[in-house]
């Protein structure tokens, strides 16, 4: 399970080194996708732990405990990925062999579902801690972090008990996974 869930990750990645789709509503939007020398993983991980709704001028209409972004993160044997969903629809995947895959919210249904995510997150704050730290997972385990403006919170679950609808977040692991689905979409039509 663990290996299928990492091919799926990096396949979505790949798919985004083509071009993006042209939908009738937005212009033509070609993703972003890096691997350099120089490992920028650790980088950009960080800067998802730092940055402020303010920052990314994200609406002031939401309570101050109300989550802006959600964070997974699943720990692999020789990886983790990270995937980020914002309440205006950006979403990002970084996966730590060097791989960053940004610009999936300009695809409408992506950002649809990185929205929904975001939504789905608020319902589970009460049952995470508050964290001023942030650890990367273990092999097996998945990681959420919700970005509130009052700070971030916490929770960890083994990715079999998510994946198999034995644990209270499942909800949350499948609003996740329906993002991922849908960057696969995405990868699929520009595959054609």
């Amino acid at each position: 399970m663990k290996r299928i869930v990492l091919i799926y990750f990096i396949i979505a990645m790949m798919g985004f080194l083509a071009v993006g789709c042209t939908d009738s509503s937005r212009a033509p939007v070609k993703a972003r996708v890096r691997h350099t020398k120089r490992n920028v993983y650790p980088v950009m991980r960080a800067r998802l732990f730092t940055m402020t709704s303010q920052q990314l001028k994200l609406t002031e209409d939401r309570s101050p405990g109300q989550p802006w972004a959600v964070i997974m993160e699943t720990g692999y044997p020789d990886a983790t990925a990270t995937l980020l969903a914002i309440e205006d629809g950006s979403a990002s995947l970084y996966l730590s062999n060097g791989f960053v895959v940004i610009g999936g919210g300009e695809h409408p249904s992506v950002a649809a579902a990185a929205e929904r995510l975001v939504e789905v997150s608020s319902e589970f704050v009460g049952d995470m801690k508050f964290t001023p730290s942030f650890p990367k997972p273990d092999a097996g385990m998945t990681t959420f972090y919700l970005r509130t403006d009052v700070g971030t919170y916490t929770v960890s679950a083994p990715e079999k008990e998510l994946a198999y609808k034995h644990e209270r977040l499942t909800p949350l692991f499948y609003s996740a996974q329906d993002l991922l689905t849908e960057i696969r979409k995405i990868t699929d039509r520009v595959k054609r």
